[in-house]
Parts: C-alpha cells; structure tokens; sequence
C-alpha cells in the first residue's frame, strides 16, 4: 500500500490528529528495519534515533532475537495458562539474575500500564490501613485507570477524575520535598528514575537514596518505574543502580524483548508480595494469564536480556551517550536561541527548545536529513525535549 493510502487509513480509522502531522512531515512509510536502521517504501535509510522510546534496545532484528523467536514458533507460540511453561521460567529466572536478590517475585503484564495497576493492587492489599499515594508532577505511568492515578501529567488525567486513589503529587527532583511528603499514612510512593518523555529530567544525585530512606523510615513500599531507563538504557543495568538502593517494586516494559513483543513486568520483594497475600489468588496476578506470557514473548524477552549481558549494552549506553551529549551540546550551544540545555543520561537524550513550535521544525528537519528522533507528542509542556533514543549497539564513533 503506498503512502497515500496509509495516511488515510490512518487519518480516518486510527488517529486523525497523527495521520495529518504525518502528511505535513512528509514521514516515509516503514517498509523493513535492521540494526540502527529504518527503510522506507523506496528503498532510502534512516538513523534511529527513536527506536520506539527505548523498545528497540538491541536494535531492529537482531539476529539473535529473531533466531529465538523463529525456533519459537515452529515448537509453540503460546501455551495455556492452566500448564506449565518452560519459556515463563526461563524468563524469571533472567530477570531475577540480573535484578538485586531482593527483587525475587516477578508478575507478567501486557505492558507498562497494566504492571503499574499490579504494582498499585499489591500496596493496596499490603497496607489497606493507609490511604495516600505520592507521585511526582510531569510523570508518566500509563493510562489505563488505575495508571491514571498516579499520572503526573494533568491534561491526561483531569478528564477521568475522580480517580479512586488519594493521591499527591511532589515536583520531581525535589528530594527534600518528597521525604517531607513521606509519613506513617503513605501507602506507597511512584517516581520515575529517570523523568522520561517531554520533561525529560535527570534529578540531582542522591535523589533516589533520600526517598528509599525515608521510606525504609516509615515503612512505605518504593515503586520505582524503569519502563524507559531499564534494561541498559542509562549505561547501567538499571537506572536504581546508580544509587545503589533496591526498590520495593520496580515496574519494566519496553527493551526487554528488544522490540520483537509487548510485555510488562513487576518485580517485587518477597516481603511485599506476602504482605499482600491473599490478593496472588484472584488480584494482583490476575493479568498473568494472558498472551503477554506467551511462550513467543518469553522467548524473545529471553534472548534480549542475554544480548544485552553478553555484549555489555549498558556499558556501550555509557560511552556512546557521554559522546552524543557532547556532540548534541556543541551544536546546541550554536543556537542558543532555540536551545535550553541538553538533558540526559547515557543513550536517554535529547535537546530542550524552547517551545513545541521549534520542537516539531528541529524533528521535521532532522527527518528530511534522515535521521528519525522522538517529538513530544503525549506532552504539554512549554520546554520540550526532542529525545535522541537510539539502540545501544549504535556505533560509539
């Protein structure tokens, strides 16, 4: 199907919105994929520097990856929930060897949204005595309508509320303010690592230690959301790492199949996970039974983790990120006009303009020189970061 025919389908059944910025950009329509690479409809390459907001980690297609996923699919695509399946094993037994001993309990979503909702049911079986969550302003969780709770981002959320949950919301990176917030009545406590989309803000060091001590302080669970900073991203394995303290729970999507399937994960202490008890017979664990724990999901899920540990993604994301900081720095400060600063960490970048106007110019310019970044579409912000989020076996050159 050619372009035309695209945008209108697009246009008319899917996002009407999306499919006229598409036209006005004049974006190619994605005919292959492979390793840092996007093909279009004629053949012409792009640079992704997008991947899909950190979904494509190992790239497009790895050959690993696919491999997995082909010899998958000739033994068994999915296998009922009712059995046993060596695939979801395998998978468990891959993320608790990379995550902190302590992280040993492991819950398996359809993506980021509905592993955030398992998150929110376990605090809410665990501690029903208290009743306030804290959040951080600008965050993003999902939008399915527990998610929505804890959404830091108004404009997404103001049109279903009331929401069911007792919620504040404290500015991110703003430590003093959070353990202020933090008491006896807390229920449990949502921050990103890393605040990702538009906002894109690294918080000060230290930030993530003074909360995970004012918790330990007051017996509050941690969640902490990794869907965009997990799995290498940052330049360790985990963007909590950094600090050297373990979350109660911590929420993954994203890179963990290397783009191959959708699937979320939380992950949780055994404490935690018992403190709820009866709520793992019908609640918390509840969408474990779906497709997203397929045998296709896990196996693919399975060969991306082992990609990323056998080729050390984490320390590359280090390296070639301090390199493209510099460089997207450099050429920031020749415009300083348009250009605020040049948030990130590791391969988790991008340039804050000044507003959404230039923000949509820089994208469609860096379109027409082919290379594909991440524009601020979810966002209402005044400062929007045009994020560079390229898989991290681009080359360090």
């Amino acid at each position: 199907m050619r372009r035309q025919g695209l945008l209108d389908l697009y246009t008319r059944h899917y996002n009407h919105s999306l499919g006229r910025l598409f036209d006005v950009a004049g974006c190619p329509v994605e005919a292959r994929a492979q390793g840092t690479r996007i093909f279009d409809e004629d053949g012409q390459s792009y640079l992704d520097c997008a991947a899909g907001y950190g979904a494509f980690g190992v790239g497009h297609l790895h050959p690993r990856v696919q491999a997995a996923a082909q010899r998958q699919l000739k033994v068994m695509a999915t296998c009922p929930a009712a059995l046993y399946d060596e695939t979801v094993a395998m998978l468990l037994t891959r993320l608790t060897g990379i995550l902190p001993p302590a992280l040993s309990r492991v819950f398996l979503a359809g993506g980021g949204s509905e592993a955030v909702e398992i998150a929110l049911r376990t605090v809410m079986w665990a501690l029903p005595a208290r009743k306030r969550l804290l959040a951080v302003k600008n965050s993003y969780h999902g939008k399915t309508l527990g998610a929505l709770g804890v959404m830091g981002q108004p404009h997404l959320r103001s049109m279903f509320e009331p929401l069911c949950a007792e919620v504040q919301f404290v500015p991110f990176g703003d430590g003093e303010a959070m353990v202020r917030a933090i008491g006896a009545g807390t229920r449990a406590v949502f921050v990103e690592a890393i605040l990702g989309g538009g906002h894109l803000t690294v918080p000060p060091d230290g930030y993530l230690a003074a909360i995970r001590a004012a918790c330990d302080r007051t017996g509050t669970p941690l969640v902490v959301d990794e869907v965009q900073t997990g799995f290498g991203r940052t330049g360790t394995m985990f963007a909590f790492e950094r600090e050297g303290i373990v979350p109660d729970i911590v929420i993954l999507s994203k890179g963990i199949t290397g783009g191959h399937a959708g699937i979320g994960v939380a992950v949780m202490t055994d404490a935690l996970a018992e403190a709820a008890g009866d709520a793992y017979e019908a609640g918390p664990d509840a969408p474990h039974a779906g497709m997203w724990s397929s045998a296709l999901t896990c196996a693919t899920a399975c060969a991306a983790i082992d990609v990323i540990v056998e080729e050390n993604l984490a320390a590359r994301a280090a390296s070639a990120g301090a390199r493209l900081i510099a460089k997207l720095g450099d050429a920031s400060r020749e415009h300083p006009a348009f250009v605020l600063d040049v948030p990130g960490r590791g391969l988790m970048t991008g340039v804050r303009l000044r507003n959404n106007i230039l923000e949509s110019a820089v994208w469609m310019q860096m379109l027409r020189r082919r290379v594909i970044t991440g524009l601020s579409t979810n966002d209402h912000t005044a400062h929007p970061v045009l994020r560079f989020f390229p898989p991290l076996t681009i080359e360090d050159g």
